[in-house]
């Protein structure tokens, strides 16, 4: 909305030509045309609330990848996943043949089995001992002697468990689940070919790269200028690509770190990506909300750079002057007075013309309510 309040009409001077006046009789003067005065828009200066952002750009990551191997060593007998799918986790990615780690549990079992009919036996023939014993049948020592085979049965009792368990261990092993919800990136090895396990060979030994898509990473830089102000869980808009509507997020790590030729810094944003349209190694864009402050905003068209300086145009009691000010952009339209100006004071919108009119006279001055 528009105020428009009159400072001071201009003085319109008519006049009438000498020749007209010099008619004969029926000769009328013409009046000569009206000119406008020059309107010029001021605002007043005043602090307002201003949510300030840092922007930033990156490129997406997956949030997790792994590159899945085999636990146990054996013949790929089936792989189950192609580049695309996605598993969710838990789901089977590939197996390994089982006939020589089944063989292994068998045995294991059955020398589990022979190991507690041993100690059962132990048990019976030191009962037996110890009421002998009682009837000074038997000796301490002889005594001793059963108690101690008794606790040697124990043990191998306890290692044909442990060795049963291991074993069947290995056999679980041998089928490969997804460890978590992603997308097959990576197949590099066909059903047919041994396999040694991962902790042997490491990143040889892998059989399909997954990698997290439902939520993945934007990897951002920020000036070194901002990195104090930004800080854990602030809110920030993320745009992929040449998206126009933006992802909510967070940020969810900052690396103090900063790379001294980019004079940056990193930081992180979790995205979702239910869709997967966002893929890794897109360019992302994003706006990070700081906490909000009261600053002089004004727009840019307020603003005039001669030599160098920042100037507005100050509106006093007999017309318009020059005011150097300091100022820091904020966005492709408005810039923060940083020094320069105080609340109420008022500055021509269009300065140009206010400092070219210099006095009041012959001026229109229109107040406009921001």
């Amino acid at each position: 909305m528009r105020l428009s309040i009159l400072i001071l009409l201009a003085v319109v001077i008519t006049g009438c030509d000498a020749s007209s006046q010099s008619s004969g009789p029926g000769t009328t003067a013409e009046p000569a045309p009206e000119s406008s005065p020059p309107i010029i828009e001021v605002i007043t200066v005043n602090k307002t609330l201003h949510q300030e952002t840092i922007s930033a750009t990156g490129t997406v990551a997956a949030k997790q990848t792994s590159q899945i191997g085999p636990m146990v060593e054996g013949i790929i007998k089936a792989i189950y996943v192609r580049v695309g799918d996605r598993p969710r986790k838990g789901d089977p990615l590939f197996q390994v043949r089982t006939v020589e780690y089944q063989q292994a549990v068998d045995q294991a079992r059955a020398a589990h089995s022979v190991a507690t009919a041993d100690l059962e036996l132990k048990v019976k023939r030191l009962n037996r001992a110890r009421q002998l014993v009682a009837d000074n049948l038997l000796s301490d020592e002889d005594l001793d002697l059963t108690i101690a085979a008794m606790k040697i049965a124990q043990a191998q009792l306890q290692g044909a468990r442990s060795a049963l368990d291991a074993a069947q261990q290995r056999l679980k092993d041998t089928l490969v689940l997804a460890p978590f919800n992603g997308t097959i990136t990576g197949r590099f090895v066909d059903e047919g070919v041994y396999m040694s396990n991962r902790f042997s060979m490491g990143d040889q030994s892998s059989v399909v790269e997954l990698s997290e898509a439902e939520i993945v990473a934007g990897i951002m830089r920020a000036p070194e200028a901002v990195l104090h102000k930004l800080k854990l869980g602030q809110r920030a808009l993320v745009y992929p690509g040449d998206r126009v509507e933006p992802i909510e997020s967070e940020v969810l790590i900052i690396n103090d770190r900063v790379d001294y030729q980019t004079r940056t810094a990193e930081f992180r944003l979790p995205i979702r990506n239910e869709d997967y349209a966002i893929k890794p190694g897109q360019f992302i864009r994003a706006e990070v909300m700081i906490e909000p402050a009261e600053v002089v905003k004004l727009p840019k068209t307020a603003i005039l750079e001669i030599n160098g300086t920042s100037q507005v145009a100050l509106l006093g009691p007999s017309g318009f002057t020059p005011q150097a000010v300091s100022i820091r952009r904020l966005n492709d339209k408005e810039v923060e007075v940083t020094h320069g100006l105080t609340p109420n004071q008022q500055i021509a919108v269009n300065p140009k013309s206010a400092l070219e009119a210099g006095s009041l006279t012959n001026l229109v001055v229109s107040h406009v309510d921001r």
